[in-house]
């Protein structure tokens, strides 16, 4: 057999075979990992979108709260008020408006 001559026979057909099953196989797994890499990076930035939402959240809840708080301390003076010294509102005869 002369020297630069392939054989064309079925083994070295199978080995055609496999390496190109190979070199797909390295591509699809390169491209999974480029895609897997992108997800990751997507997912991370949602979730850094959510937690700044949480903390708005967070914030709005805090303020909310002291509202509450504030408005039961008014409800409770206002009680107490009545209760205590039988005190109310005036009558709008009673209100005397008084100018400068």
């Amino acid at each position: 057999m002369a020297a630069g001559v392939m054989k064309t026979g079925p083994a070295n057909r199978w080995r055609g075979v496999l390496i190109a099953a190979l070199v797909l196989g390295t591509c699809l797994s390169a491209l999974a990992a480029v895609y897997s890499a992108y997800q990751g990076r997507q997912l991370l930035n949602a979730l850094y979108g959510l937690r700044k939402e949480q903390r708005a959240m967070d914030v709005e809840w805090q303020r909310l709260q002291l509202e509450r708080s504030t408005s039961e301390a008014y409800q409770n003076i206002e009680t107490e008020a009545r209760t205590t010294l039988r005190m109310a509102p005036p009558r709008p005869e009673q209100i005397v408006i008084v100018r400068p």
